[in-house]
C-alpha cells in the first residue's frame, strides 16, 4: 500500500457516527459514495457540513469523504460537520480557536422568554 497524507476524523451527533477523510484536491465532497447534493438536498444541511471549511478558507483546497451511519439526516449533518472539524484540526492544529467560534447555530436565543416574569424563565405555571 502506498502512503497517503489523509488526515482522519470522526463526528458523532446524537445516535449518527461520520468517518471523515480528508485530502488534497479540488473541494470535492463525497458523502457514501453520493454527491453533497444528492446525500443532503436541503441547503441549510450542506451549509452546517461545508461550515468548518468555509471558516477555514479550506473548501476549494481539500477533498472530503464520509462514510456516516446511523440517526436521521439532521444528526448525519452534524456528524459529519464535527467530523470535518477534528480532521483539520489533524490538518493545522492553529486552526482550534477559529473552529470553536459559536456559530449562529449553536447559539440558543436568549431572548426566548421575557426576563422579567420569573414564570416565564422557569416554565412554571401560575394562576396569576
Amino acid at each position: 500500500m502506498s502512503e497517503t497524507n489523509d488526515s482522519l476524523g470522526t463526528g458523532r451527533r446524537k445516535t449518527s457516527v461520520a468517518r471523515v477523510r480528508l485530502a488534497s484536491g479540488t473541494g470535492k465532497v463525497t458523502i457514501n459514495g453520493r454527491s453533497l447534493e444528492n446525500y443532503f438536498p436541503l441547503e441549510t444541511q450542506r451549509n452546517d457540513v461545508l461550515l468548518p471549511l468555509n471558516l477555514t478558507d479550506m473548501f476549494g483546497k481539500l477533498d472530503v469523504r464520509v462514510n456516516v451511519c446511523g440517526g436521521g439526516s439532521t444528526g448525519q449533518a452534524g456528524a459529519v460537520r464535527h467530523g470535518i472539524s477534528r480532521a483539520l484540526l489533524n490538518v493545522d492544529a492553529n486552526l482550534r480557536p477559529i473552529l470553536k467560534l459559536p456559530s449562529p447555530i449553536d447559539c440558543p436565543n436568549l431572548l426566548k422568554c421575557s426576563l422579567g416574569f420569573k414564570v416565564d424563565r422557569e416554565g412554571g405555571w401560575s394562576r396569576f
